[in-house]
């Protein structure tokens, strides 16, 4: 989906209306993307070059409307919107500002509160910031020849993973016996998946991920134990 979004054009209608449910209310419409979304994070930003956009709601794909209650009066948003569909996002529609008016109110009456202040709205759950996580590590296959020999050793591997989970620029940093398993290590990290690095509520690409395989042979009937993790040494 990220390919072809990146030719879509967005076609952001951003219905900055200053009383939509309550006063300061700002309402963020958008033309849907030409893919297949399972659903459209919304970004915003106060208008300020230094401040960065966070994700203050998802809603579903077939929802091309979305209300922020937590607009404060007098203060100027940006917005911008991607589309989600697993873990591949979208590049963001072009971004529109607008501040959000106070609506004239009728004056509180002795039982009514003051209405609180708006207050930050935090980044949900699941775009908090997290490093990478492993969801699936396979077995890598045990060489033929060391098999014959009878020959245990390990491999450390350095990779990157991307922003959709997979491994790439994988390398072998060190192994014992050298070039005996490498192969079979290297073969078995291009199948690794992983849950992305999260930065700023979006998944990024984390370079330098480390991990060390380790082949046993176990003299027990000739069973064999193969891709066993280890800690690297100290």
């Amino acid at each position: 989906m990220a390919a072809a979004a990146r030719g879509l054009k967005w076609a952001l209608l951003l219905a900055l209306l200053a009383p939509a449910v309550r006063a300061a209310d700002l309402v963020v419409e958008w033309a849907p993307l030409a893919v297949s979304v399972e659903s459209y994070q919304v970004e915003r930003r106060v208008d300020d070059p230094r401040a960065a956009f966070v994700p203050i709601a998802r809603v579903a794909g077939d929802v091309v409307r979305f209300i922020d209650t937590h607009a404060a009066a007098g203060v100027r948003y940006c917005y911008r919107v991607r589309g989600v569909r697993g873990l591949q996002v979208s590049p963001p529609s072009p971004e529109l500002c607008s501040v959000a008016i106070e609506r004239a109110a009728a004056a509180p009456s002795a039982a009514q509160e003051p209405a609180p202040e708006a207050q930050p709205v935090a980044a949900p759950p699941e775009f908090a910031d997290r490093d990478v996580k492993a969801l699936r590590r396979p077995p890598p296959e045990y060489p033929r020849a060391a098999i014959l020999g009878g020959i245990s050793g390990w491999v450390k591997l350095r990779f990157t993973v991307t922003a959709e989970g997979t491994t790439r620029d994988i390398q072998v940093v060190a192994a014992e016996p050298p070039r005996v398993f490498d192969q079979a290590a290297l073969d078995a990290a291009a199948g690794f998946a992983y849950s992305p690095r999260i930065e700023g509520g979006l998944p990024v690409d984390r370079p330098d991920v480390e991990t060390e395989i380790t082949f046993s042979w176990i003299d027990r009937g000739g069973e064999l134990v193969t891709g066993r993790r280890r800690p690297a040494p100290r």
